[in-house]
């Protein structure tokens, strides 16, 4: 356990690599590890162009839990003698390969989306592509699959390509339309009290919270001289969070009504 009940990831060995995934920029392979569960791995070893990629995924992971968002289920693994993060496989035929608006209408929990673009903002993530906000199918035989909005891949919040954590502050006054990149989940944004209470959830969190989250990260991901700029990064934007969207009212063109 960590600060105000942050629970420190599973660390475990990998059994089978069973090659790379393809596709995207972090050299992610799929693995079976000794808990006899499958997952795709990230880190630095994998992506020294974007020695980041496993910090972002890492803290994201770790924020998202704490705030009790839909993300998968993560670890930590060995592989070959380098740490990786490593999030839940997703077998075929349980997820979409991108969402359209159309499977986001039919997402029971698609009132997650006001989280979604607070955390977002808050993260500094303006990777929220069509491939990057998942949509997770519950088969049902002989009847309508189950569909449920998941936040997915977060390798590019935060530390952003060629940048290290110094370059954090340069984000601070980003507005919130900047990391959302379908149209149909900024038009989903209509009711400024449940924007209201996603902001407030991020506020909720302590700084002992934040600051664990990060710390907890592994040293290969993320130098330990390195972690206080991006606790006080996540910390300060904790607090203008709202100011944020405030000003920003006017991008939510459905939103029914100037603050929250």
């Amino acid at each position: 356990m960590g600060g105000a009940g942050v629970i420190r990831p599973e660390r475990l060995r990998v059994w089978d690599d069973h090659g790379y995934v393809g596709g995207g920029v972090s050299g992610a392979r799929h693995v079976l590890a000794e808990n006899g569960n499958e997952y795709i791995v990230k880190g630095p070893s994998l992506s020294p162009h974007e020695p980041y990629i496993g910090a972002n995924e890492f803290i994201a992971a770790m924020l998202g839990r704490a705030l009790g968002l839909p993300v998968l289920d993560f670890v930590l693994v060995d592989l070959c003698g380098n740490t990786l993060f490593a999030s839940s496989w997703m077998q075929k035929g349980t997820w979409d390969p991108a969402i359209t608006e159309h499977t986001f209408q039919q997402c029971e929990n698609r009132d997650r989306v006001y989280d979604l673009v607070v955390f977002d903002a808050w993260v500094s993530n303006g990777d929220r592509h069509d491939q990057n906000l998942i949509v997770r199918r519950q088969r049902r035989p002989g009847g309508q699959d189950r569909l449920f909005l998941l936040l997915n891949d977060h390798s590019r919040c935060l530390i952003q390509p060629n940048q290290t954590p110094a370059d954090l502050l340069a984000l601070r006054n980003s507005t919130p339309e900047r990391y959302i990149m379908l149209p149909f989940i900024r038009d989903a944004i209509v009711n400024p009290g449940a924007l209201g209470d996603a902001v407030a959830a991020v506020e909720g969190l302590g700084a002992d919270t934040i600051r664990t989250c990060v710390r907890l990260t592994p040293e290969e991901f993320l130098p330990v001289a390195e972690r206080g700029l991006v606790e006080d990064f996540l910390i300060e934007m904790r607090k203008v969070l709202r100011q944020l969207f405030n000003a920003s009212s006017n991008a939510f063109t459905a939103l029914q009504g100037d603050t929250i």
